[in-house]
């Protein structure tokens, strides 16, 4: 009786490791030394976002934030439109003259901003106030 009393409470055990890994990603956050996004102001109208997820977060999740926080940056400083000039997952890349080693969960944004006039040369344009409304939604967020 003792041992299965024993093997029981492994088992549960077992069960509440298991269950504290599924929430160890890094959640939607400003980054506070241990992931999260940062951005940094380039132009007028342009910024690199980043956000550094952990091996729980997925790339698409990562590219997700990063674009949030390109959103909420433009609806922020009053842009209507916004595009992702250049992206980067699992590089080495050149970022304010030094080097920064991006893992696999990573990404990292160069976006620019427009006002009024929505930008025909781009493939894919962006308004900040229908990225936030739909990643909130998709990611159940307030």
């Amino acid at each position: 009786m003792k041992k299965a009393i024993q093997i029981l409470f492994a088992g549960v055990f077992v069960l509440i490791l298991a269950s504290c890994n599924n929430s160890k990603s890094i959640a939607y956050q400003k980054d506070n030394g241990s992931g999260g996004y940062r951005e940094e102001k380039v132009n007028s109208n342009t910024y690199i976002v980043t956000f550094d997820g952990n091996e729980y977060n997925k790339k698409n999740k990562t590219f997700d934030y990063a674009l949030l926080r390109a959103a909420e940056i433009g609806q922020r400083n009053n842009f209507d439109y916004f595009t992702v000039l250049s992206t980067v997952n699992d590089k080495i890349l050149e970022k304010s003259n030094s080097y920064t080693k991006l893992d696999s969960n990573d990404t990292w944004l160069k976006v620019q901003y427009f006002k009024n006039n929505k930008p025909l040369k781009y493939q894919t344009v962006y308004e900040p106030n229908v990225v936030i409304k739909d990643l909130h939604k998709k990611y159940k967020m307030k």
